[in-house]
């Protein structure tokens, strides 16, 4: 629900951090903080990714981001507007109030006024401090991800477990599949987290990098500075071990715009029962000939939770999902199979009870 005692100009006040990307997966995408006082956009900092083309700088990616300052009014309907300037040129969105914490946006420039500033759609959150350290990275944290595929065609998707230790080192196993790829990714490397939030991560072994803009301890935007553009986001784990048992409730389950397919859209309720057991509906559309697919049933499929929240949704015996929970009322999952048909095109779905 909407809080409308923050439907006004002076509601909108503090530290946030935001992401935006574009809607096709792996062209654009940004993410930064700033402070909103009565109107007045300050400290502002933003890292943007273009095709590879980091900060508008080209495909050195740089040590510092952009500044920016700018303004924002919200009227009582909750309707806000933003307006950002950096070395790059002005850019201008409409927002809508959820909360004085919570904030989606879009572009409101003409596409393709300034190419490095394109169609989008993002998120903003209220920090939850005033100055960040890398001890603000501490624990074991799900790191969802979707964009584009390594190989330039299809979307690349994946989750999995980010381990910080708060001194700035991290360990990191995921699942993923890229075009059709079916991969566990694990990387090791450091981090240093700036007071504003914003995490410069450095792999082991790899010159690309990630970047980070803490919203809260262990939870985080995330974008990549490689030419194969991904976003995602970072969410504290509640404390394991966990079983099948962890996830006994019934859940929204529906796909995590950008990684959707460019052909199906699908939402779903998911009863789990603590035992392994699934039962459930689905509705579908398919975008190129403009059917719909309603309550179609899920009853059958099974899934399996490790001690580490890794889990699988299988169906007939095949492993259909992969996904990692968060808590006993959210997880995240990407499609993995049947092994004999993986999607070049797959989706990253997120449930919520």
């Amino acid at each position: 629900l909407r809080d409308t005692s923050a439907f006004s100009t002076a509601a909108i006040s503090g530290n946030y951090a935001f992401v935006v990307a574009d809607q096709l997966p792996g062209q654009f995408v940004a993410a930064g903080a700033f402070n909103a006082n009565a109107g007045v956009i300050s400290s502002g900092a933003v890292d943007t990714n273009s095709q590879g083309n980091i900060d508008g700088a080209g495909a050195t990616y740089p040590t510092a981001p952009l500044s920016f300052t700018g303004s924002d009014t919200v009227d009582t309907n909750g309707r806000g507007t933003f307006s950002f300037t950096t070395a790059n040129g002005q850019i201008n969105s409409t927002c809508y109030v959820i909360s004085a914490t919570e904030l989606y946006c879009t572009s409101s420039d003409v596409q393709g006024s300034n190419p490095l500033y394109p169609l989008f759609a993002g998120r903003i959150l209220q920090q939850s401090s005033a100055s960040f350290s890398n001890s603000s990275l501490n624990g074991t944290s799900i790191r969802y991800l979707s964009g584009m595929a390594t190989s330039g065609s299809g979307v690349k998707v994946e989750v999995g477990l980010l381990q910080a230790d708060g001194s700035g080192n991290f360990t990191y196993t995921a699942d993923a599949d890229d075009g059709g790829s079916i991969s566990s990714p694990t990387a090791e490397g450091t981090y240093t987290v700036a007071s504003n939030g914003r995490v410069i991560v450095t792999i082991s072994g790899q010159t690309l990098t990630s970047l980070y803009y803490l919203v809260n301890s262990n939870e985080a935007f995330d974008i990549s500075t490689s030419p194969n553009v991904t976003s995602g986001f970072i969410k504290p784990q509640a404390t394991g071990p966990f079983s099948n048992a962890s996830l006994s409730a019934t859940y929204s389950f529906g796909q995590v715009v950008p990684s959707a397919e460019p052909f199906q859209f699908q939402t779903a309720e998911l009863s789990l029962d603590g035992a392994g057991n699934i039962a459930g509906t689905a509705d579908s559309v398919n975008t190129s000939s403009d059917v719909l697919s309603p309550g179609q049933s899920l009853t059958g499929q099974t899934y399996e939770v490790s001690s580490t929240g890794r889990g699988t949704l299988s169906y007939n015996g095949n492993v259909i999902n992969t996904f990692y929970v968060i808590s006993p009322t959210e997880w995240v999952a990407i499609d993995s199979g049947p092994a004999n048909n993986i999607p070049t095109y797959p989706e990253l779905q997120h449930a919520q009870e």
